[in-house]
C-alpha cells in the first residue's frame, strides 16, 4: 500500500524504467531475428566487381556467381561475390610446384570456357 505521493511517484518511475528497459529488449531482439542482409542488384554486384552487367549474367549462367530470384529481380548477397572473387583469384608468385600447376591448369580450363574464342 503506497503510504504518500513521494512513493507513488518513485514506484511509478521505478516501473517506467522498468519498462523502458523491457522495450529496449524486445526491440532489440525482434531487430535480430528479422534483419537481413540487402541483396544487391546486377548493376551494383557489376559495380562493386568492376565489371559490365552482361558479365555479370555470364557468371550466373556459368554457375560461378549465387543469385536469387525475388519478385522477378535478380538479387545477389556480397557474400557470393566474395566467393566468385576467391574462386576465381590465381595466384601470381607461386611458392610450390603444386601451387604453379593448379595455377596453371585453372588458366587452361578458364581459357577453353571462353565463348569468344574461335
Amino acid at each position: 500500500m503506497i503510504k504518500n505521493d513521494t512513493e507513488f511517484y518513485n514506484r511509478f518511475e521505478k516501473l517506467c524504467c522498468e519498462i523502458e528497459f523491457l522495450r529496449e529488449f524486445i526491440c532489440e531482439t525482434l531487430d535480430n531475428c528479422y534483419k537481413t542482409e540487402r541483396l544487391l542488384t546486377r548493376k551494383e554486384a557489376a559495380g562493386v566487381l568492376g565489371v559490365s552487367e552482361r558479365t555479370i549474367d555470364r557468371y550466373r549462367d556459368d554457375r560461378k556467381l549465387r543469385w536469387v530470384m525475388v519478385r522477378g529481380r535478380v538479387g545477389i548477397e556480397k557474400e557470393a561475390l566474395w566467393e566468385l572473387i576467391r574462386s576465381e583469384t590465381i595466384e601470381q608468385a607461386p611458392k610450390t610446384r603444386d601451387e604453379f600447376e593448379r595455377n596453371y591448369q585453372k588458366y587452361v580450363r578458364d581459357k577453353r570456357n571462353t565463348t569468344w574464342r574461335k
